[in-house]
C-alpha cells in the first residue's frame, strides 16, 4: 500500500503577507554585510571550513579581533548614499562567532578587544539613517561542541571530532535561544535572514516551525527568508538572477538576489575581481525587471572599514540612483521581458526603458503595446525624445552616443498602464553554427565589422537546437573571434574567444576585458548543451536524458561542468555527483522539470590549484526554492 503524503506544514504566518512586506517591494535595493573574525585571515568567510582550520588555531583570530575603525553610522550613511533602503548584518556566521552580547556563549564580541555589543550600534545607526534593519543568523555553528560533524563541517576530516558524542538537541536549544535573544533585545527588527539548510540538516533538525512561532510572537511584523527549509516571505537566489519571474504554486513571490562585489562575501585581501558600478547598476535593473530586489554585499576589513573598492563603487551607484531612482523604487516588471539592449520596469502608466547597450544609430525599438505613448524623456536630464508608434511597435529616437554608459533610462508615459501585445522583431546578427565534429577538434576564425550590421556588433554561436551563446560589443568597433571545439574523452568543450584592442566585449551579460577569454559552454555526456556565464549555469533534466546517463554510468552519475575565467587563461572543472544524492526536502528524488545549478565559488588563495564549488537544486513547485546544496573542492585543470 502506498504511503500517504506527509501533511502540509502549518506555518505561524502567511508568506508574503503585504501588511508586513509592502515596504520590501518598494525598497528594491539593500545591503548585506559579512563581517566577523574571518576578516583577519582575509581569505573569505568560509576560510575555517575550506582550509579545515582546527578550533584552537582558529580561535587566535578571536583573540586578535579589535575593530578600532568600526563606525556603523558610516556604513549606514554609505548605504543610504548608494540608494539602498535596508541593511542586513551577520550577527553570527558559520564559524560561530557572535557580534552580539549573547548570554549563551563566551565566543562573542564583548569578550574581544572590542568590549561591546557591535550589533546594538549597528541597529541604532541604521535607524538613524532611516533604513530598515535586518539580522543575518547562521543556522550552522562549527565552533559549538554539540553541532554534529557532517560533510561540510570544518572538522569533517578530523577523526577525533567525528568520533565525539554530540547532543543535537542541546545545539537546537542554543540556536533557538540565540534567535530569541536577537528578537527580544533590539526593538522592532524588519528582516530575519537565516542561513542555511542543506542535505544533512533541514526543517526537522532546526525545529524551524517551532522557531518561527517564537520569532513571530516577539516580532509580529518581521519578514523571514526561505532558508529554514520551509516557505518564507522572500526567496533568495544567490550569485545569480533568475531568467524569469520566480513563482510558487503558480503565483508570483517576493525574491531578492544576493550578489557579491568581488568573489567573496567576507573580506578577502587578495581578491581584486570587483564588479564595476555599471555591472551592479545593470544587475539592479535586471532584478527589478523581474519583480525582484538586489541585495549587494560588502565585506568590511578587520578594523571595521568598508574596503575603498566597494565604497567608491557604492558612491557611483548612488549618483546613478539619484538621477534614475524613479525607475527602481516601487517599480515592478515591465511588459516586454528581456530586450536585446536592456530591460524594462514599470510604475503605473509609466514604462522605464533601461538601455544597457545604446545602439549606434540611437534607435531604441519596442514591441507594440495596447496603450498610446504620450511622451518619452531621458531620466538623467529630462530631455524629450522623439518617437513613432504604430501597429508594428515603437521606435524611440535618441542621441547617437549613450547618455549613460552604465544604464541610460528613458521614461515612457502612456495613457494607461501599458501591456505588450506583440513581440519585437529580431534584428539579424552574424552567426557561427557549430558543425558536426566527428571526433576531431575544430577551430572557426572570423571577424565582425559593425558597419555591416544594424546596432551594436553581435556574434551568435548556435547549434541546430538554437542559440548557444553570444558575444556583443558594448562600444562600436570591429572585433575578431575564434570558436574552438575540443574533444577530451567523451566530452566536447566549446570555447568562444573574442579579441579587440581598446574595447569592451560582452559575453552572456558578463563584461570581459578587451582581450578576455571565456569558456562559455560545454556539453553533458548525453550531448545536451548547457549555457553558462562566469559564475553559474543551469541544466534542466528530462527523464529520458537522466535515464540515458544512468545507463552509461553504472554508479548513476551525471557530470556537470563549469568554467572560470582567470586573467587570460581558461580553467575547466568537472564534478560527478550521483543522482541518488539529489533528494529534495520532501524526500523525493530530482525529477523532470526540476532545475539544477552549479556555482563556482572563489578560487582558494591558499590552494591556488583548487576551486570550491556549490551544487544546488530547486523544485519546480512546492514551498521551497533552494532545497538542498552540496559543497566540495575541485582541482583546476589548465
Amino acid at each position: 500500500m502506498a504511503k500517504k503524503p506527509p501533511p502540509a506544514v502549518k506555518l505561524p504566518f502567511t508568506p508574503g503577507d503585504p501588511r508586513r512586506t509592502s515596504w520590501f517591494k518598494d525598497a528594491r535595493f539593500g545591503m548585506i554585510i559579512h563581517w566577523g573574525v574571518y576578516s583577519i585571515p582575509a581569505r573569505g568567510e568560509w576560510v575555517m571550513q575550506q582550509e579545515e582550520i582546527p578550533l584552537k588555531q582558529y580561535e587566535k583570530y578571536f583573540r586578535q579581533f579589535n575593530p578600532t575603525r568600526y563606525d556603523p553610522r558610516e556604513w549606514a550613511r554609505l548605504a543610504k548614499e548608494a540608494g539602498m533602503k535596508y541593511m542586513v548584518l551577520t550577527t553570527k556566521h558559520h564559524d560561530g562567532f557572535c557580534l552580539f552580547d549573547s548570554k549563551l556563549t563566551d565566543y562573542k564580541a564583548t569578550n574581544t578587544k572590542a568590549r561591546r555589543d557591535l550589533i546594538r550600534e549597528y541597529v541604532e545607526a541604521a535607524r538613524a539613517e532611516g533604513l530598515k534593519v535586518g539580522f543575518y543568523y547562521s543556522l550552522l555553528d562549527w565552533h559549538h561542541p554539540h553541532y554534529t560533524v557532517d560533510s561540510i563541517h570544518a572538522l569533517r576530516n578530523d577523526a577525533k571530532a567525528r568520533a565525539e558524542k554530540r547532543d543535537w538537541l542541546k545545539y537546537r536549544k542554543y540556536l533557538h535561544g540565540q534567535v530569541t535573544e536577537l528578537m527580544s533585545r533590539y526593538g522592532p527588527i524588519d528582516v530575519l535572514w537565516a542561513d542555511f539548510s542543506y542535505g544533512e540538516k533541514g526543517a526537522k533538525e532546526w525545529g524551524s516551525v517551532e522557531l518561527l512561532r517564537k520569532v513571530f510572537k516577539l516580532q509580529p511584523k518581521i519578514m523571514v527568508n526561505n532558508r529554514l527549509d520551509v516557505a518564507g516571505d522572500i526567496e533568495t537566489p544567490e550569485q545569480r538572477i533568475p531568467k524569469t519571474i520566480p513563482q510558487r504554486d503558480g503565483r508570483r513571490i517576493l525574491w531578492e538576489s544576493g550578489m557579491t562585489f568581488n568573489d567573496h562575501w567576507g573580506y578577502a585581501r587578495e581578491d581584486h575581481n570587483y564588479k564595476s558600478a555599471a555591472q551592479a547598476i545593470r544587475m539592479l535593473a535586471d532584478c527589478v525587471s523581474k519583480n525582484g530586489n538586489l541585495m549587494l554585499n560588502v565585506g568590511p576589513q578587520p578594523d571595521g572599514r568598508i574596503p575603498r573598492e566597494s565604497a567608491s563603487r557604492l558612491k557611483q551607484i548612488g549618483r546613478w540612483m539619484r538621477a534614475n531612482g524613479e525607475s527602481i523604487y516601487g517599480c515592478a516588471d515591465g511588459p516586454t521581458g528581456d530586450l536585446p539592449y536592456g530591460r524594462t520596469t514599470r510604475k503605473g502608466d509609466t514604462l522605464y526603458l533601461h538601455a544597457f547597450y545604446w545602439p549606434a544609430d540611437g534607435r531604441l525599438e519596442l514591441p507594440p503595446f495596447n496603450a498610446n505613448l504620450l511622451s518619452a524623456r531621458l531620466l538623467k536630464d529630462g530631455a524629450a525624445l522623439a518617437f513613432r508608434q504604430n501597429k508594428s511597435g515603437i521606435v524611440i529616437r535618441g542621441p547617437k552616443s549613450a547618455p549613460d554608459k552604465a544604464d541610460a533610462v528613458v521614461a515612457l508615459r502612456f495613457d494607461r498602464a501599458p501591456a505588450s501585445c506583440g513581440e519585437l522583431t529580431r534584428t539579424r546578427v552574424p552567426t557561427v553554427t557549430v558543425p558536426r565534429t566527428k571526433g576531431k577538434d575544430v577551430v572557426l576564425d572570423g571577424h565582425i565589422d559593425p558597419a555591416a550590421w544594424k546596432g551594436a556588433a553581435t556574434l551568435e554561436v548556435t547549434l541546430r537546437s538554437g542559440v548557444l551563446t553570444s558575444i556583443r560589443a558594448i562600444e562600436p568597433g570591429a572585433f575578431g573571434y575564434r570558436v574552438r571545439l575540443m574533444h577530451r574523452g567523451e566530452v566536447l568543450y566549446v570555447a568562444v574567444e573574442a579579441r579587440r584592442k581598446g574595447g569592451v566585449l560582452l559575453a552572456d551579460e558578463e563584461v570581459l576585458d578587451g582581450d578576455g577569454i571565456e569558456l562559455l559552454a560545454d556539453a553533458a555526456l548525453d550531448g545536451r548543451w548547457i549555457t553558462n556565464n562566469r559564475s553559474s549555469f543551469r541544466l534542466a533534466i528530462d527523464a529520458r536524458g537522466r535515464s540515458r546517463v544512468q545507463d552509461e554510468r553504472p554508479a548513476g552519475s551525471v557530470f556537470y561542468r563549469a568554467a572560470a575565467s582567470i586573467k587570460e587563461n581558461i580553467y575547466t572543472v568537472t564534478a560527478a555527483l550521483p543522482f541518488a544524492s539529489l533528494v529534495k526536502s520532501n524526500g523525493k528524488p530530482v525529477r523532470a522539470g526540476d532545475e539544477i545549478g552549479f556555482n563556482l565559488c572563489a578560487k582558494s588563495f591558499r590552494h591556488p590549484n583548487w576551486v570550491d564549488y556549490e551544487l544546488w537544486w530547486q523544485a519546480s513547485g512546492g514551498n521551497v526554492v533552494i532545497d538542498r546544496s552540496q559543497w566540495g573542492r575541485l582541482k583546476l585543470a589548465k
